[in-house]
């Protein structure tokens, strides 16, 4: 029987994926990763445990769906240019930052990554920022061919990308707007491409 068409009676299974996935979206806003259970959106969301299983085998995958949509886009493609990607990361923060599903659970993200020491695998930083690692490696395929400097940690400059956009949202209480982004992008890649001084 097709899942796709509306039986009376039944909702809709877009229906039925809205609901599980807004229900989920609260209690991590709510309750943190420790109240996102299987249980808690079947209460939540009226849909029965068996329909959460079809579409999510464990707590894990719910959890890692719940994020990308409170992230509400999927991570950018790389281009093989660093200028461009260092621009469209810094640009991706901004919007996901902006976006107010995600700054509901960004408390629950920031206590849940805090965790990340003590073992806790329920929400880490490649969950949140997919590229990180791509982006590290491209980073170093392609700085000296790029001209920016190679005696830098990439890890920090994924990290100074993400982590510029929420000190601006900190900082001010509202998200930061696209040109903040820009010209966060800029000062970034003209710091790259200077030289490391000398000794004295």
């Amino acid at each position: 029987m097709d899942t796709n068409n509306h039986v009376a009676g039944r909702p809709r299974s877009q229906d039925v994926d809205a609901a599980i996935i807004r229900a989920a979206v609260d209690l991590l806003a709510t309750e943190g990763p420790d109240g996102l259970t299987i249980n808690a959106v079947a209460r939540r969301s009226g849909v029965a445990r068996a329909s959460i299983y079809l579409r999510y085998p464990g707590r894990e995958q719910l959890l890692a769906a719940t994020v990308r949509t409170a992230i509400g886009r999927e991570p950018f493609a790389l281009s093989d240019d660093l200028e461009v990607d260092l621009r469209a990361g810094t640009a991706q923060a901004q919007a996901i930052l902006a976006t107010p599903s995600f700054r509901a659970i960004l408390p629950e993200v920031v206590r849940g990554l805090l965790r990340q020491a003590e073992g806790s695998d329920a929400i880490t930083f490649d969950l949140i920022a997919p590229i990180r690692r791509p982006f590290i490696e491209e980073y170093q395929r392609l700085a000296a061919s790029s001209g920016l400097r190679t005696d830098v940690d990439p890890n920090l400059i994924a990290c100074m990308v993400l982590g510029s956009m929420i000190m601006l949202l900190l900082a001010e209480g509202i998200p930061p707007t696209p040109d903040m982004a820009n010209e966060v992008a800029e000062i970034m890649i003209a710091g790259l491409k200077t030289p490391p001084a000398g000794p004295a």
